[in-house]
């Protein structure tokens, strides 16, 4: 049993009360971290754990307290020593590392006692071995090293012995445990969180310790199925700048379910003129993030600014038949690009002066970055005629109220403003007297929006904007709290990381705007984040601070070459591989340097060492080695002059066998196939062959 005279009572609460409290909350809520302590690590549930348990841990570096929340008072430690006797390690820089005796493999001090708390995101294990020169050495039955799992312990766990309770385990080490080895044997906790605590008594002291760890953390991303291409659609010209645009939704599969999603918009939604990236955002329990992103561009149809305009649309009304004949100019625009007028290009299939089918056609005109669209409809005069008037949507059913100091003359009021959609699917035409942001003065003022469809067909919306002086001054909003900038280390292979902080406290707000939330995803680099507080009469203040998203991970290398070996004739030659190649986490371009060249540089006899190094744009690099060894062939070599004549005397050879082959062919025709004869001064042939 331990020595532990002067200690006291350890702790004030139980390990089953400490926690009570805290149980469910995350860093989300400001009081879960206690006792000065301020930065908060959120702590991703295991599938085993209930969603009751905290989804936190608190740094309790500063404040040298113990538990999730840094709620209680440790047992005692060598305060007059602190960093040697409270240390700790957070998050996802402590997935390996170690912690040793005072002065180890030298024997530590008597009375020594220190603290040393852990916490692994995501870890699912934690596998502990002793090592180092010292070996181990602990005085039996009087000092004493004790690791459990969680960030909480009592003297209660201080027995002398090891002990597990549920899901608690507690592992004490002295000589004794040492069963005829150098070193305790290795041991697991099914944990992401662990303690240490040692104890030494005022008498003996040995060499020590040293307590390695490394851990089992998921860090695969969940697989994407399914991800939207590309959205691009038409607004007609003179229409809502807005649309509602529908997609079918992504989802993804993780081996560490469940797999959570968040997406910045969802099918249906409203879009406004221009792209808007919508993105998907899986996560599984670990933290581990996937990402779809995808485009939606709403474009609009351009009007000419002179010549011949863009057709709004051309209607033929047919008492009989199927087709109609339809005429129109070719539009002129004025393009942006080359800053001239220039007559559109037709695209679709049909044009003017053409017979167009009953229904609705619609026609492309286009040309650099200038569009001209729209559709040519025909109706048969027997057809029932849509009468039925545009469907409006987002229209205040009551007064809009804003309220401004007496010093003030006018105000420039918000709202969302309605629109309306057509049973036809067609465009519908919108005019208003009043735009949000419009500025007006104190009073009444009537605000009107009129819709109207191809049909003719006619809605409206009215509502009233009432802007009123407030009796009394009504107070500037006040910022009691805004955070710092955060910097975040980047610690896995990723160009992005949720990062979530303290929102800002804010007294006097009536509406409130802000860029970004906690738990939003930020690339790499440095991104402002800022909170607008508005009161009732439109008096503003901002809080701002930046999320520095600061890249440490080296570029990853892919084939990076074995080692070789070769035979040479002379004492160097040239070698061929596969060039390695590397991706950065950043998605930026890597920058490559080497040591030698594939098929170009020569290797002497012996070994050289060939070299890659990738670094990215953040200095980070990683370095691809592989040796080459070249050894001299015993046989001779010939030299390229010696090839050169070699070369040379067979090709020779060649020809000549070729010209006796030719002469031999010639002698054997002419003296089997003719024959010959002197006939005085005349040489007559006869054919051998005829009678």
């Amino acid at each position: 049993m331990l020595e532990t005279q002067g200690m006291g009572i350890l702790l004030l609460l139980s390990i089953a009360g400490l926690t009570n409290a805290q149980l469910g909350r995350s860093c989300n809520d400001p009081s879960v971290c206690q006792n000065g302590a301020t930065e908060c690590f959120h702590r991703p549930l295991s599938p085993t754990e209930a969603d009751t348990a905290a989804k936190y841990v608190c740094d309790c570096s500063s404040s040298q307290t113990i538990g999730f929340g840094c709620e209680v008072f440790g047992p005692p430690h060598r305060r007059d020593m602190p960093e040697e006797s409270f240390q700790t390690c957070y998050g996802n820089g402590c997935r390996t590392g170690s912690f040793k005796s005072l002065n180890y493999p030298s024997p530590y001090i008597d009375r020594w006692m220190a603290i040393y708390l852990l916490f692994i995101p995501g870890a699912s294990r934690i596998t502990f071995t002793f090592e180092g020169e010292g070996g181990f050495g602990v005085e039996s039955f009087r000092d004493g090293l004790y690791v459990g799992t969680g960030l909480t312990f009592s003297q209660q766990d201080f027995t002398g012995e090891s002990m597990a309770t549920g899901d608690r385990v507690v592992r004490f080490f002295d000589n004794t445990t040492l069963l005829g080895g150098t070193y305790p044997p290795p041991f697991s906790f099914e944990s992401d969180t662990a303690w240490f605590y040692f104890l030494a008594d005022r008498n003996i002291v040995w060499n020590g310790w040293c307590i390695t760890w490394q851990s089992d953390v998921d860090s695969l991303p969940p697989l994407i199925n399914n991800c939207p291409s590309n959205i691009l659609t038409m607004l007609r010209r003179g229409q809502p700048q807005f649309l509602s645009v529908t997609w079918n939704e992504p989802s993804a599969t993780d081996g560490s379910p469940p797999v959570t999603s968040v997406s910045t918009h969802n099918p249906g939604d409203i879009f406004s003129l221009g792209t808007t990236t919508v993105t998907y955002i899986f996560m599984d329990r670990f933290e581990n993030q996937a990402m779809c992103s995808f485009d939606v561009t709403i474009n609009e149809d351009l009007m000419a600014a002179d010549g011949n305009p863009c057709p709004r649309r051309a209607i033929t009304l047919e008492e009989q038949g199927t087709m109609a004949l339809v005429e129109w100019k070719t539009p002129i625009i004025h393009t942006t690009i080359r800053g001239e007028t220039v007559e559109l290009k037709q695209e679709s299939a049909l044009g003017s002066g053409r017979h167009f089918p009953v229904g609705a056609t619609e026609v492309i005109y286009s040309a650099d970055d200038a569009l001209c669209r729209f559709w040519v409809i025909i109706k048969e005069i027997e057809t029932t005629n849509d009468v039925t008037p545009p469907t409006v949507y987002d229209c205040p059913e009551g007064p809009l109220k804003y309220v401004v100091n007496k010093d003030q003359i006018s105000i420039k009021p918000n709202w969302k403003e309605p629109f309306a959609i057509d049973d036809s699917g067609l465009p519908v035409e919108s005019k208003s007297s009043h735009s949000s942001g419009d500025p007006l003065e104190v009073g009444t003022t009537n605000v009107i929006f009129n819709f109207t469809d191809f049909g003719d067909n006619f809605a409206q919306c009215i509502f009233i904007i009432s802007v009123i002086e407030a009796e009394e001054t009504v107070p500037s909003p006040e910022i009691l709290f805004c955070p710092t900038s955060i910097p975040y280390y980047l610690a896995v292979f990723v160009d992005e990381v949720s990062v979530t902080w303290h929102e800002p406290i804010i007294e006097n707000v009536f509406n409130l705007n802000q860029t970004h939330f906690p738990g939003d995803f930020f690339k790499i680099g440095t991104t402002e984040v800022t909170y607008s507080a508005v009161n009732s009469v439109g008096k503003e203040a901002v809080c701002s601070f930046s999320v520095d998203v600061r890249d440490v991970i080296p570029p990853k290398i892919f084939l990076c070459p074995s080692d070789k070996s070769v035979r040479a004739c002379r004492g160097s030659t040239t070698v061929m591989w596969l060039e390695p190649s590397a991706e950065d986490n950043s998605r930026f371009q890597v920058e490559q340097t080497q040591s030698h060249i594939p098929g170009v540089s020569f290797f002497k006899e012996g070994t050289t060492t060939v070299n890659y190094q990738f670094e990215d744009i953040f200095g980070n690099a990683a370095v691809c080695s592989f040796s080459i060894t070249v050894h001299r062939n015993s046989c001779r070599c010939f030299t390229q002059e010696e090839l050169n004549l070699y070369i040379y005397i067979a090709l020779g050879l060649l020809i000549f066998i070729f010209v006796i082959l030719i002469g031999v062919n010639c002698y054997i025709y002419k003296t089997s196939g003719t024959s010959s004869e002197n006939d005085g001064n005349n040489l007559i042939l006869r054919d051998l062959t005829t009678t």
